[in-house]
Formats: structure tokens, C-alpha cells, sequence
């Protein structure tokens, strides 16, 4: 029941990925980078015929699982009984043929090795690790429409406030930062209480 109901939370998030090139979750941030791989544009220009291949390939998936689920589930038990000793290297080996897969580069491994310590560490600090992943999926996109309306702005930062949607855009975006950090919301929480 649980894996049902968390393979239809993926579905839901599959929506903006498909629509809008927003991922939803962490993923649907690796099934962006998927995408990415193969040279296909997510977003309002995608061809209408990959939405309904991953759709169709989403109802496979399920029927799969279900099948997987009735004869490998003592199989997969067994699996996860193996001390870590063994199972942490090859997961480490899979990572790393699969960072390096995504680009080419040693960058992508190095990449991999930064992302990995912070996110041991917010496990450390019991931070959520998916905005990270998210961040880390979208970070190449947002850096390269940024300089594009740098471009477009003649590298003047105005633009991003003179229009009264992105001005609203960028409050609600500080608003959110500032309120994560303790000493805003000890302020907040004085206030609410009076």
C-alpha cells in the first residue's frame, strides 16, 4: 500500500517536470538529467508524443512492480541483510559510473564528492537532502538564464526588480530564505504570540 501510494506521489511530480521543466522530486530531478542526457528539452516545447511515452511507460512500471513485488520480494530482503561492508562499494561504484555518465568530465566527479559530504552532513544536522538534489539538478539552468537576462539587460541588475512580478518574485524569495534562519523566526514567534 505504501509503495503505491509513493509511486503515485512520483507520477503527480512527473506534471511540472513534463510542463514546465520543474522538477517536483528528487526523482523526477533524475529523470531531468536523464532527459538531459538524451537531448531532450523539458518544458512548454516538449513533443507532445514523450508525454505520452512516459506515461504510458509509468503504467508498465506499475504492472512491473506489482509482478516484481509477488516474486523477489524475499530475494530483496535477503539483499538488504548483506553487511554494509559489502553493499556501500558497489553503491559507490554505481554513483560513480552514473555521475560520470551524465557529462563526460571529471567536474561531474568532483561534483558528485561535494554533493555527497553536504548532504552527509545535513543528514548529520537532520536537514531535508532533496532541496539539494533539486538545487544541484537546476543550478545549470538557472545559471544559464540568468546570463541570458544578464545579456538581454545589458548586464544591468534593475531589470529584475523594475517590473512589479519580478519585484514580488524576489521579496517572496527573501521572505523565504530569511525565514529559515533561527533569529527570524524567534522574532516571528514573539510577535505571533502577543
Amino acid at each position: 500500500m505504501f509503495r503505491n501510494c509513493q509511486q503515485r506521489l512520483y507520477c503527480g511530480a512527473l506534471i511540472p517536470l513534463l510542463v514546465l521543466g520543474i522538477p517536483g522530486s528528487p526523482p523526477a530531478a533524475a529523470l531531468m538529467g536523464a532527459f538531459k542526457i538524451n537531448n531532450i528539452i523539458l518544458g512548454p516545447t516538449i513533443d507532445p508524443e514523450i508525454i505520452l511515452r512516459v506515461c504510458a511507460i509509468m503504467v508498465l512500471a506499475s504492472f512491473t512492480m506489482f509482478i516484481m513485488g509477488l516474486f523477489t520480494a524475499r530475494i530483496f530482503i535477503q539483499i538488504l541483510r548483506l553487511p554494509q561492508t559489502l553493499f556501500l562499494p558497489v553503491v559507490m561504484v554505481l554513483t560513480t559510473i552514473g555521475s560520470f555518465s551524465v557529462g563526460g568530465g571529471i567536474n561531474d566527479l568532483y561534483l558528485m564528492l561535494g554533493v555527497g559530504c553536504v548532504a552527509y552532513f545535513m543528514n548529520l544536522m537532520k536537514y531535508p537532502i532533496a532541496p539539494l538534489v533539486i538545487g544541484v539538478i537546476l543550478g545549470g539552468l538557472f545559471d544559464e538564464t540568468f546570463r541570458r537576462s544578464l545579456l538581454l539587460s545589458d548586464g544591468d541588475l534593475s531589470g529584475f526588480i523594475n517590473r512589479p512580478t519580478a519585484a514580488i518574485l524576489l521579496l517572496l524569495n527573501v521572505a523565504l530564505i530569511a525565514g529559515q534562519v533561527p533569529m527570524v523566526r524567534r522574532a516571528f514567534g514573539r510577535l505571533r504570540g502577543r
